[in-house]
């Protein structure tokens, strides 16, 4: 299991190191960070670790921390530090940039400081020091003659003499910087080595970030994200510190929840995160890490527990749980799972309805109005506006009117199913459909209904949840079972 896991890939060190911000767009860049957080959230047990630092000195996590507010609020992003308050650590940024303030132009803007305020965010006091680290590290390279200080001065033909003189002045490099960062830039004019290629240059900036990195990683007993789409990202950690982003992106592809997870909002995560279900779902990917072989062999190219990969894809937010609990118990064999853990997670699931959110819903490949249907019990479904309205204002007439508590209660779980249901289809499909919903609700209702007029609303429903595989089960069920009761 992982306790923390730290951000490091929010460092503007980072993102110079591996040229994020020269080859890629800030917003792509951004969409694969935040991909990355939401996954180690969830793979956490404890919290997301951040520099306070990052955030007054990149762009790139400013923008996770608004994105991610509930987390903060939370405390489950926590801001590392060695000062008692912003303030101070805002000061003491002053000093240590004070020479080349156009560096980290974070520290001297009074809006940053404000905005992370507002935020009331969570600090966790460092007891060790970056900067000892990365002295000690540079330290023992110079003294072992690390071969990479070897070839360097082989290139150039330096000789012993020449060599110790010259090994010498790399080791002092640290305490000519005086109280400035240990950040690459700031080193290499001190460096006695001054025509590097690319290549040296890119390695001794890499030894400094991945010594910062391991100080972090020590203290909080946290692992990284590496292996982005951007690229690897590991600065040359030790892989058994570091968690692959692209496996984990398949573990939860082949479980067919990858994009309804990607999806789903921030307090939507929160709630995840603080459900026995996280537990659960934890423990399926670590296991998966370890056997993708198996679950590819056992899910890619085939139907899974009676679905397609493509009904899969489709799955709405309501059932990733469900599908993940249905996959674990299938998978048993490989995945070694507990069964009464998975029991417990049933039983839990079942008896407290699920909050769904999307971070943005696509209709017909269009971004499109928000919608939020409230069923009066905290569950509440996001996406087009005029499917909403229609659902909400015929879930509403139903609470409201005097139907036999039975078929009420049956139409009220329909209209849920239908509203999550809504999510996997076309603009104009979700609004017939909900309008069907509503015909069907009308009729069944009534006085007197009129079998021909609630068996077209209802066999309209029934062949539109045809389409979307196993997210329409329950609502071809309901549907069936609803008209049974009618005359």
């Amino acid at each position: 299991m992982i306790d923390n896991v730290f951000l490091h890939f929010l460092d503007q060190e980072v993102i110079q190191l591996y040229s994020l911000d020269r080859r890629f767009e800030s917003g792509r860049i951004s969409g694969q960070f935040t991909e990355a957080a939401k996954y180690a959230y969830i793979i956490s047990d404890r919290s997301l670790i951040i520099p306070l630092g990052f955030y007054f000195e990149s762009a790139q996590a400013r923008d996770l921390i608004t994105k991610a507010a509930p987390l903060v609020s939370r405390g489950d992003i926590v801001f590392a530090t060695s000062e008692d308050d912003i303030s101070t650590f805002v000061d003491s940024k002053q000093s240590q940039y004070g020479t080349e303030p156009d560096r980290r132009p974070g520290y001297f803007l009074a809006k940053i400081a404000g905005d992370l305020a507002k935020l009331h965010p969570t600090t966790v006091y460092r007891s060790k020091s970056s900067g000892e680290q990365i002295r000690s590290g540079w330290y023992l390279t110079v003294d072992a003659e690390d071969p990479v200080w070897r070839d360097m001065l082989g290139a150039r033909k330096i000789r012993f003499f020449g060599k110790r003189t010259m090994l010498k002045g790399i080791r002092r490099v640290p305490e000519m910087l005086g109280g400035a960062a240990i950040i690459w830039p700031f080193v290499r004019p001190h460096l006695p080595l001054k025509d590097l290629s690319p290549s040296e240059a890119r390695l001794l900036e890499q030894w400094i970030t991945k010594w910062y990195i391991e100080s972090y990683l020590s203290e909080y007993n946290a692992k990284i994200i590496i292996d982005f789409p951007l690229g690897d990202l590991g600065c040359g950690v030790q892989s058994d510190a570091c968690v692959s982003l692209k496996s984990l992106k398949k573990s939860f592809g082949y479980l067919g929840i990858q994009q309804v997870f990607e999806r789903l909002r921030w307090n939507a995560l929160v709630e995840l995160r603080h459900s026995r279900e996280h537990l659960i779902l934890r423990s399926a990917i670590f296991k998966m890490q370890e056997k993708q072989d198996d679950l590819v062999r056992a899910v890619s190219g085939q139907t899974f527990r009676g679905l397609t990969g493509s009904e899969l894809a489709k799955m709405s937010q309501q059932k990733l749980l469900d599908l993940v609990r249905e996959g674990i118990v299938s998978s048993k064999g490989f995945l070694g799972l507990d069964s009464q853990a998975i029991d417990a997670g049933r039983e839990a699931a079942l008896a407290k309805p699920i909050a769904i959110y999307t971070s943005e819903v696509y209709i017909g490949g269009k971004s499109v109005s928000e919608y939020k249907i409230n069923f009066g019990d905290n569950a509440t479904v996001h996406g087009d506006v005029i499917v909403a309205q229609t659902i909400q204002d015929s879930f509403n007439k139903l609470k409201d009117g005097d139907a036999n508590a039975d078929l009420k209660a049956k139409l009220e779980a329909l209209h849920r199913k239908v509203a999550e249901m809504a999510v996997n289809l076309a603009g104009e499909r979700a609004r017939e459909t909900a309008r069907d919903l509503d015909g069907f609700t009308k009729e069944a209702t009534s006085g007197s209904p009129r079998r021909r007029w609630f068996e077209l609303n209802g066999k309209s429903i029934i062949e539109v949840a045809q389409t979307v595989g196993a997210v329409g089960l329950p609502v071809i069920k309901l549907v069936e079972e609803i008209m049974k009761l009618l005359p």
